[in-house]
């Protein structure tokens, strides 16, 4: 199924959307995941799904993202306003 931003508008149920950007700042060695608890877009804010960041920290290939590394990533941040429109 291809889940891109123009078909999840049309998809009668979104449950979950995951948003994957690179880091331009730091190296990784697994998919750092942001503990945010929140999003801030100009079209209001967007809550994480901690429970779900929660699981994935207990699997092997993910790992927290420091939250100095998060507030100066900012690859995702165009994606990330779309997603309350879906």
């Amino acid at each position: 199924m291809n889940l891109s931003v123009d078909n999840l508008s049309r998809s009668p149920v979104t449950k979950r959307v995951f948003v994957l950007g690179p880091s331009h700042h730091v190296h990784i060695n697994a998919c750092a995941l942001s503990t945010a608890r929140l999003f801030d877009t100009p079209i209001g804010a967007l809550q994480g799904d901690r429970e779900t960041v929660e699981n994935l920290l207990q699997k092997d290939g993910f790992e927290p993202m420091e939250q100095d590394v998060d507030d100066n990533e900012h690859s995702i941040e165009v994606s990330i306003c779309t997603i309350p429109s879906t």
